[in-house]
């Protein structure tokens, strides 16, 4: 299937991933839980909400597809101490701190590459996954169809597990898109998962480059949580 440009029903995505760092970093400077609470709302209020679709118009689908396309952000995100002490200390000094810190996101984003850790795949395989386990598409999903979903991946990188802490998980965000034959967009949904979600492992930040497998495991597991968040919003 020939990938469709298509017109996002909300803004674009850099909204939400610029509202979740931010966020992010608020959290460390205030050092409660209260805050990535308050985070989770917002973006469900005032971020991008997506759209819903009618229980009868899935039921109407007589096949799905996922496309093998998924649009991954050029930027990787992390999250580490030197945030967390820029947004403690704050004003100039702690800018400066937090900016020094452009090594992590570039040791990330190039080992990802050298270990061939396809992010956009994964998410892809655990959306199918959980489509699979979905009683409305387990038995219409294809490899080709008129109505399709297309996945976005604004968001993936490493955030350190909460406060000072020396362990880290995957970091990640993504949305999903119900595309019919028009090209018309019928649902629309974007969540993520942060560094409270138990269902994602921790572990050393020296660990995920010792063995690619660690980030396999954390960002697997990051996706099949969101995909269970999206379904059950739809």
């Amino acid at each position: 299937m020939n990938p469709q440009k298509i017109t996002p029903l909300c803004p674009s995505t850099s909204d939400d991933v610029h509202q979740h760092r931010s966020h992010l970093a608020a959290n460390d400077k205030k050092k409660g839980l209260i805050s990535i609470c308050l985070l989770a709302l917002m973006l469900a209020v005032t971020g991008c909400a997506g759209t819903s679709v009618k229980p009868e118009t899935i039921h109407q689908l007589t096949s799905v597809s996922v496309s093998h396309s998924v649009e991954l952000s050029p930027e990787v995100s992390y999250h580490g101490p030197e945030q967390s002490l820029g947004a403690a200390l704050g004003g100039i000094l702690g800018a400066l701190i937090a900016q020094g810190a452009t090594s992590s996101p570039d040791q990330i984003k190039t080992y990802l590459a050298e270990q061939h850790i396809d992010v956009g795949e994964i998410v892809r395989q655990a959306f199918v996954e959980g489509l699979q386990h979905d009683s409305r598409f387990a038995n219409k999903i294809k490899e080709s169809a008129e109505n399709h979903f297309e996945l976005e991946v604004p968001l993936y990188g490493l955030a350190q597990n909460g406060g000072f802490s020396s362990e880290y998980k995957a970091w990640l965000g993504f949305r999903a898109r119900l595309i019919d034959p028009s090209g018309n967009v019928i649902w629309e949904k974007y969540d993520f998962v942060t560094h409270f979600n138990d269902a994602v492992p921790a572990a050393k930040y020296a660990a995920y480059f010792e063995s690619p497998e660690q980030f396999r495991i954390g960002f697997k597991a990051a996706a099949a949580e969101i995909t269970k968040m999206l379904l059950q919003k739809m």
